[in-house]
C-alpha cells in the first residue's frame, strides 16, 4: 500500500528531476552565465519557492548536473580503461563514452562558464582527467609489453603531448572562439593519438 509520504516523495523527485532536465537543455544552448532562476522557472514552469525547496541556488543546480554526469562516466571509463580488451578498442570505447553521455550533457559554453563561475567544480573536472591520463599512460605501456603499440615512443612524453593538447585545445574560450565543438576537436585529438602509437601492422 503506497503511503501519503511515498506519494509525496514521488511527486518531489519528479519535479526536481524536472528541473535538472530541463536545466540541462537550457544550459547546454546557453551555458547558465547568464541564465537566472526567475528565467530557469519560467521556462521549467515551477515557481522560485519550489526551485528553492531543491537546490539553495543556480550554482548548486550546476554542480548536481555535473556531479550526476561524472557519477555516470567515470565508473564506466575506470572500468573501461582497467579492462583486458584490445587496447585500440578500449580508447574507441574511452571515445564513445565521454561522446556519448559527457559530451552530450556539457557543452562547450557550459565548460566556459563553469571555469568562470565555479572553480572547485573546474578543478574537480581537471582532477578526473588527470586520472584519465594516469590510466592511459597505463594503458601505452601495456600495449608495449604486448607488442601492439610503438616502443620507441616514451609513454610519459606521449601522455605529456596528449596532455597539452587537450589543455590547449580544450579551452572553452579557444574553441569558441574558432567555433569548434568537443566532439570536433575530441575525435581528431583521439585520431592523431591512435595513428602515433599504433605499431604499423596495427593501423
Amino acid at each position: 500500500m503506497t503511503t501519503a509520504n511515498q506519494v509525496l516523495s514521488k511527486r518531489a523527485e519528479k519535479t526536481r528531476r524536472l528541473i535538472i532536465d530541463n536545466a540541462s537543455k537550457i544550459f547546454f544552448q546557453q551555458g547558465f552565465r547568464n541564465v537566472s532562476v526567475e528565467e530557469l522557472c519560467r521556462v521549467v514552469g515551477v515557481s522560485k519557492v519550489t526551485f528553492y525547496k531543491y537546490f539553495t541556488d543556480r550554482d548548486a543546480l550546476v554542480e548536481t548536473i555535473v556531479s550526476e554526469v561524472g557519477s555516470k562516466i567515470i565508473p564506466l571509463i575506470a572500468e573501461n580503461l582497467g579492462s583486458d580488451k584490445d587496447i585500440e578498442q578500449i580508447i574507441e570505447t574511452h571515445y564513445n563514452l565521454v561522446a556519448d553521455i559527457f559530451m552530450s550533457k556539457i557543452s562547450v559554453r557550459m565548460l566556459g562558464d563553469i571555469e568562470s563561475h565555479m572553480p572547485e567544480t573546474w578543478n574537480r573536472i581537471e582532477r578526473w582527467r588527470r586520472a584519465e591520463w594516469d590510466a592511459l599512460n597505463g594503458l601505452i605501456k601495456r600495449g608495449q609489453r604486448e607488442g601492439s603499440m610503438r616502443k620507441d615512443i616514451d609513454p610519459k612524453v606521449m601522455i605529456l603531448i596528449f596532455q597539452e593538447l587537450t589543455q590547449s585545445f580544450f579551452r572553452p574560450d579557444f574553441l569558441i572562439a574558432e567555433n569548434l565543438t568537443l566532439d570536433q576537436t575530441f575525435s581528431t585529438i583521439k585520431s592523431v593519438f591512435l595513428r602515433g602509437i599504433i605499431e604499423p601492422h596495427k593501423k
